[in-house]
Formats: structure tokens, C-alpha cells, sequence
């Protein structure tokens, strides 16, 4: 789920999308997006406005599932040289309900799992997930860090998101131990 609207520029990047159902998503675009979409871009040319979008999000244990959805939007009106932020034109909140998942989670410790499985539901990199896959065996996410030290630059900006990633699923319960 997008939570800034592709029409209104929201493009389809990890800091702008969110795990959703599509009922959920649903909901949202005919509650509020739609109506945003029109004023700003969609409206007869003397009736569109310039608006603000705001998106608030608050997630389950390890920042993986949503817990509670708060979008709302408004319009801007020039004051001079100066624009003015007018109250919301219209809010939408919706609290999913923790997504039940017919998942097994990735055994750490048995290392019985697939690294192409593992880089495509956790989002990790593929050569971070065959780094973990050839050196499994693991006790905790420290034991991840101590093994892979020597096979790899950890302090990588991108490893650091892969480590980051992994603490988020063990919280999760996506990995285990």
C-alpha cells in the first residue's frame, strides 16, 4: 500500500509503501484518496487546489505489519506572498487486525530454509541471505553477527539495513532461534 498516493507523487519506494490487504487499501483510496486525487489533480482546472497529505502509521512488535492507519488531507490558501495550511478536509483511520499467516518461520538455528526464499520475504539481499544460508547454524542474532564479521563488511550501510531487517523479523517471529 502506497501511503502517499502514486497520483499525488507517492512513488513506489520501501519509505512510502506499507504491507496492507487489499481491502484495506481499498477502503482508503474510495475514503479519502480518491477525493484528494480529484481536488488536486483531477477537478476542472479552476476548481483544483493545492493541498497537503499527511500519513501516520504505527506498526506491530518489529515494525513489519501495521497496526494503526491515519491518513488525511487538506488544502492550502495564499496569504500574499505566504501560503496558509487549512484544517483537514477529511481524515480516514482504519486498525487491522494483526495478519494471521500461514508462514513457517525461518529456522535459524536448523538452517533448513532457502536463501532465495529468505531474500524475497524478508526483503534482505540476495548475497546477505547466501552469506547466512552457507554459514547457518545459528544460536541468536548476536551468533549472526559474530559469524559473518569475517565473511563479510557488516558495516555497510546496506548490511546494517540487512541486520536491521533481521532483528525486525525475529520480532516478528519471521526468524527463529
Amino acid at each position: 500500500m502506497h501511503l502517499l498516493p502514486h497520483q499525488l507523487g507517492g512513488n513506489a519506494v520501501d519509505s512510502n509503501l506499507t504491507p496492507a490487504l487489499g481491502n484495506i487499501n481499498k477502503k482508503f483510496s474510495q475514503s479519502l484518496e480518491l477525493d484528494a486525487i480529484h481536488l488536486a489533480k483531477k477537478a476542472p482546472i479552476e476548481q483544483r487546489k493545492v493541498i497537503w497529505y499527511k500519513f501516520n502509521i504505527e506498526y506491530y512488535n518489529g515494525k513489519v505489519f501495521p497496526k494503526f492507519l491515519f491518513a488525511s488531507y487538506g488544502t492550502y490558501s495564499r496569504a500574499g506572498k505566504d501560503w496558509k495550511r487549512n484544517n483537514p478536509i477529511k481524515e480516514f483511520h482504519m486498525s487491522p487486525d494483526y495478519p494471521e499467516i500461514e508462514f513457517q518461520a525461518f529456522d535459524m538455528k536448523a538452517n533448513n530454509w532457502d536463501a532465495t526464499e529468505m531474500e524475497k520475504t524478508l526483503r534482505v539481499t540476495k548475497g546477505f541471505a547466501n552469506v547466512l544460508k552457507q554459514n547457518g547454524g545459528y544460536l541468536n542474532l548476536e551468533s549472526i553477527e559474530i559469524k559473518l564479521d569475517s565473511k563479510m563488511n557488516l558495516s555497510t550501510i546496506r548490511n546494517q539495513e540487512n541486520l536491521a531487517i533481521l532483528s525486525r523479523a525475529k520480532l516478528d517471529n519471521l526468524i527463529t532461534f
